[in-house]
């Protein structure tokens, strides 16, 4: 459905909703006194017939005809760029192999611990 055509449908069944309730609040605030009673009372009636005949095709409207939003998928996510900080801070990290083939005292530490098994109490 065009939604322009679905706009005017929902712009109608207000509007005519809201003239019935107009013309009832109108009707009920008149100064006029009892002579005219009957025709009141009467033309009241009738507003309010359109009134919740409006507002019951604007709702029946709304729920049957309503436009459907199209599906769009989601925006792939963005890649942001490498913080250098980061980066850095990782390239500073060392492996055990790295630490091994760097640091003489590393495998000084590592070599006594393979000599020196921990002694279990029994």
């Amino acid at each position: 459905m065009n939604l322009h055509t679905y706009k005017a449908v929902v712009a109608r069944l207000r509007a005519d909703g809201l003239d019935a309730a107009a013309r009832i609040n109108l009707l009920l605030n008149q100064q006029s006194g009892v002579p005219g009673h009957g025709e009141t009372v009467g033309e009241i009636c009738t507003a309010m017939r359109r009134l919740t005949e409006s507002e019951g095709a604007l709702i029946t409207f709304q729920q049957y005809f309503a436009p459907t939003q199209p599906v769009v998928p989601p925006p792939p996510p963005v890649e942001e760029a490498p913080d250098p900080a980061a980066a850095e801070e990782k390239s500073l990290r060392l492996t055990e192999e790295e630490l091994n083939n760097r640091s003489a005292t590393f495998r000084k530490s590592r070599a006594k611990k393979k000599t020196n098994p921990k002694k279990s109490d029994e």
